[in-house]
């Protein structure tokens, strides 16, 4: 006759729940190009800049969930829709590279900040994550 012990049975049921609290971490860890853009704003103009754009990040995130939500994870897997989104989404982060590097070799003031606009800072922050193929693919995949 075998008998189990409390820590066996408890080991047994929390397992699952530990596995998902690891896979959730593990998606949010990597740094993409929102949170570098996000860095970057913060760095030159503030924090509410770097706020806004999380803010049009999220808005982007939940204009996915809504697609989802409408049934348009079949017209996605088609290849020419998915073709279309690989390139898109090839292009606008290449562009964002190579805005960041030309970027790089300009000196920073810390001093002195440039008057940015809050809404340009939203903007940019839900361009960059809807036409991020990595965020596509995520959301679309779940």
């Amino acid at each position: 006759m075998s008998t189990l012990s409390w820590f066996d049975v408890h080991h047994i049921s929390l397992s699952p729940f530990v596995g998902y609290i690891l896979l959730g971490i593990s998606l949010s860890a990597p740094i993409g190009p929102i949170n570098a853009a996000q860095l970057d704003g913060g760095m030159r103009h503030g924090f509410f800049y770097a706020w806004c754009i999380g803010i049009g990040a999220m808005l982007a995130d939940a204009a996915y969930m809504g697609l989802i939500f409408f049934g348009l994870t079949g017209f996605l897997a088609h290849t020419v829709v998915k073709s279309f989104l690989w390139a898109f989404g090839s292009v606008v982060l290449v562009y964002l590279g190579l805005q960041s590097l030309y970027s790089a070799r300009s000196e920073i003031v810390f001093l002195k900040q440039e008057a940015a606009s809050l809404s340009q800072a939203l903007t940019s922050g839900f361009l960059m994550a809807i036409s991020n193929p990595l965020n596509i693919l995520f959301w679309f995949g779940i």
